[in-house]
């Protein structure tokens, strides 16, 4: 079995299991300088709710609206 195929269920973020009390219950707000496609917000957004935060809200500098390069 190859590495990929055991890790590709596995959270890319995690919160440390330290700070599970200080998240639990808590309204979380991410800052993001730009976002592309939103793959990072949304795994730390997912990996703050499972380590018991009440809400995540992002909030986002700049947004990328077509990421193809320009010819």
């Amino acid at each position: 079995v190859s590495l990929s195929a055991l890790t590709k269920n596995l959270p890319v973020i995690a919160v440390n299991p330290a700070y599970g009390a200080d998240i639990r219950g808590c309204r979380v707000l991410l800052i993001d300088d730009v976002m592309t496609t939103g793959a990072t917000a949304n795994a730390a957004a997912r990996a703050l709710l499972t380590a018991g935060a009440a809400q995540v809200d992002v909030l986002v500098l700049a947004l990328v609206t077509d990421a193809a390069p320009q010819a």
